[in-house]
């Protein structure tokens, strides 16, 4: 892999007793030491708002941090050298592992030039569910590589990126329950049936928004907790993916679906939702 950390800088800030002298060496030694890497954090993952509460933990999380960097090399490395096996990659992947203030846990971006996984390491969860979270971003490195990155934002590509990541991280680490693999937690098994039941219904709604930006509120609310949302459990869209990504795995191997532009994986999926659209509801 090609790596980037900041957790060196970061227990640095550790020496620092003083709360308020942390604060300002947050800003003028931590970040000034990788500033493209912040660039990128405060572009959409992070807020600045939250740095004073992020130098004020330091103290706290520094103890660990070297361990948990370790522990996130080993599971990209694991996740490489899967998908180097399935021929998911030809290339190392690019890793920037950091430390932020408990916003965001893990995405893919465009750092110096090429798609790079980002991991928040304060943010990475408990074993095996960080695993899951690890191989789940890193698949999105490997699809971006393949074209998905210029597809466009809309819930077609949303639906066929995610379902694809969870599934690959099914089979990369299988044994885990459904939370496993769809909130990197052990608390969400009522929620799985939760959607199964109502499959005809988070369906239709994904298939009358197939076309439909990523942003219109109908699809975000497939994707995103929605307090707003009534009709559906939050985040069904993932469930949704999960199970027509599987689907098609059943019938294709790994590297062909990965090849496959927008309009093929939006064609595919319109074919099952409108299947799954027929399938009764309950509740």
């Amino acid at each position: 892999m090609r790596l980037t950390t900041t957790v060196p800088e970061y227990l640095a800030l550790a020496a620092i007793r003083d709360d308020a002298e942390r604060e300002i060496a947050w800003v003028e030694k931590y970040e000034a030491a990788q500033p493209a890497v912040f660039e990128v954090y405060y572009r959409a993952w992070g807020l600045t708002a939250r740095r004073a509460a992020a130098a004020h933990d330091v103290l706290r999380l520094a103890p660990t941090m070297a361990a948990v960097e370790a522990r996130a090399r080993g599971l990209v490395a694991g996740a490489e050298r899967y998908f180097r096996s399935q021929g998911l990659i030809d290339d190392d992947l690019d890793v920037v592992l950091m430390v932020g203030a408990h916003t965001s846990n893990g995405w893919v971006t465009e750092y110096a030039g090429r798609e790079t996984l980002f991991l928040a390491l304060e943010f990475l969860g408990e074993e095996p569910f960080d695993a899951i979270l690890v191989s789940h971003e890193a698949f999105h490195v490997a699809h971006d590589r393949h074209g998905a990155g210029r597809w466009p934002e809309d819930c077609a590509g949303a639906l066929f990126q995610e379902g694809f990541a969870v599934a690959v991280s099914r089979d990369l680490h299988p044994g885990l329950g459904d939370g496993g693999y769809l909130w990197f937690d052990d608390t969400h098994g009522g929620w799985a049936d939760d959607c199964a039941a109502l499959v005809g219904r988070i369906a239709r709604r994904a298939l009358e928004g197939l076309d439909t930006s990523y942003d219109d509120p109908r699809v975000r609310a497939l994707f995103t907790v929605q307090e707003s949302e009534r009709e559906l459990p939050p985040r069904a869209g993932y469930w949704l993916g999960d199970l027509l990504l599987r689907g098609l795995l059943a019938e294709h191997p790994m590297g062909e679906l990965l090849a496959w532009d927008h309009t093929t994986a939006r064609a595919a999926l319109a074919a099952r939702l409108t299947s799954l659209v027929e399938t009764p509801s309950q509740g």
